[in-house]
């Protein structure tokens, strides 16, 4: 479990690298109209972004969409999966102490 922790983790950090990048370097607006009838509402996102930013953000989304996709995966499996617990009778214990012989 915790190895899923860790990818999930990365995936949080490139898609908020991703999406910050993205973000950061657009040029773009964003509107909002709201309407009587419910149905004539709009959210209109208009992003925007060149050069260097697009090569570097877009990249990093789908690494962050992949990790997550995968640590999803994981978690799912790892419910499932049978906890193992170790047998105390094939292990022996170097750090026996001598008590009273």
């Amino acid at each position: 479990m915790k190895k899923i922790g860790m990818v999930l983790i990365a995936s949080m950090v490139f898609l908020g690298a991703g999406v910050w990048t993205i973000l950061n370097y657009c040029h773009g607006d964003s509107r909002l109209s709201f309407a009587v009838p419910v149905d004539s509402s709009k959210v209109n996102i208009d992003i925007t972004t060149m050069g260097l930013a697009v090569w570097t953000g877009v990249p990093l989304m789908a690494i962050g969409l992949g990790l997550l996709a995968i640590a999803v995966l994981a978690s799912i499996v790892a419910q499932f999966v049978p906890e193992r617990k170790p047998s105390h009778e094939d292990s022996s214990s170097k750090h026996v102490l001598p008590l009273g012989d």
